[in-house]
């Protein structure tokens, strides 16, 4: 799925240049905007929430991973917790 999406990615990078070479301009700039777009949607919708793990874990030493659909996991005795049910006692 990650190497269709890059795919997508870089076509539209090369249309984009060639409508822009070939007097289309506008049509250029639509197809820029369109990847700026999604690419504020990853910014805001992945990488964020990821950091918010990352930094929320990061002072117990544990191993943390954000996906989209579990959110944030603690890896405690070689099991994944989620973050809201892990409480540190130390």
């Amino acid at each position: 799925m990650g190497i269709a999406i890059v795919i997508i990615i870089l076509f539209a990078i090369v249309m984009s240049i060639v409508l822009w070479i070939t007097q289309y301009q506008e049509l250029a700039v639509c197809i820029i905007m369109g990847l700026l777009t999604i690419a504020c949607i990853y910014l805001v919708m992945i990488w964020f929430p990821r950091f918010q793990c990352e930094e929320k874990v990061r002072m117990s030493g544990n191993d943390c991973h954000w996906e989209l659909f579990t959110g944030c996991q603690v890896k405690v005795n070689g099991q994944w917790i989620p973050y809201e049910k892990w409480r540190s006692i130390e």
